[in-house]
């Protein structure tokens, strides 16, 4: 069997790499990876998924954190000894899974079930602890923000001058309450994509 040594990149990934870490590293990615390369950029993003927990989490239980971290750690020890692509792969793709899971409430056990068949009462995670999304006016004014420079451009083409200074600072007079009553009236179709 002929293990291969390098392979084209595929074009999702590298646009991932670019999304998360820029031109720079889109570039080394651009053609093609060797298996180190690959491993280098999986361990990379796991070490990037570690970053982002500790600074993202704020309100979390001590054992969701050390499950989390775990799942990390263990899928850095795996990815460190593996010599193909596909076994990186595979690998990379199991570390994910678990931490998905575990971030949506808990990675289930079910090694001993015959068959675990995809109906909601089996996909229920959160025995343990559960997702709850909550968003300060900062965050809020940041998800405006972002909203009107992507999806509603067309109507503000000019952000800075057109939203942020003559909406924003001049008629809401800097007050994250007057803007949304000011986008409420004004703007309901971006409204009802805030709240």
């Amino acid at each position: 069997m002929k293990i291969i040594n390098k392979r084209k990149t595929n074009i999702a990934f590298r646009f991932l790499i670019q999304g998360l870490y820029g031109q720079n590293d889109y570039y080394r990615v651009k053609n093609s990876q060797t298996v180190a390369k690959a491993k280098h950029y999986y361990l990379k993003i796991i070490d990037t998924f570690s970053i982002a927990i500790d600074e993202t989490i704020i309100v979390s239980d001590k054992t969701q954190m050390e499950l989390l971290k775990s799942i990390l750690s263990e899928g850095k020890e795996r990815l460190s000894n593996l010599k193909t692509f596909d076994s990186l792969d595979n690998s990379f793709i199991c570390t994910q899974t678990e931490l998905i899971l575990q971030l949506i409430g808990n990675n289930p056990e079910r090694h001993f079930e015959k068959n675990v068949p995809n109906r909601k009462d089996k996909w229920k995670l959160n025995a343990h602890r559960q997702i709850q999304y909550i968003q300060n006016n900062e965050q809020r004014l940041n998800q405006i923000y972002n909203l009107i420079q992507s999806k509603y451009s067309d109507q503000f083409p000019n952000f800075i001058d057109d939203f942020f200074h003559k909406i924003y600072m001049d008629e809401c007079e800097s007050d994250f309450r007057n803007l949304m009553n000011w986008i409420k009236i004004n703007h309901p179709d971006i409204y009802f994509d805030i709240i």
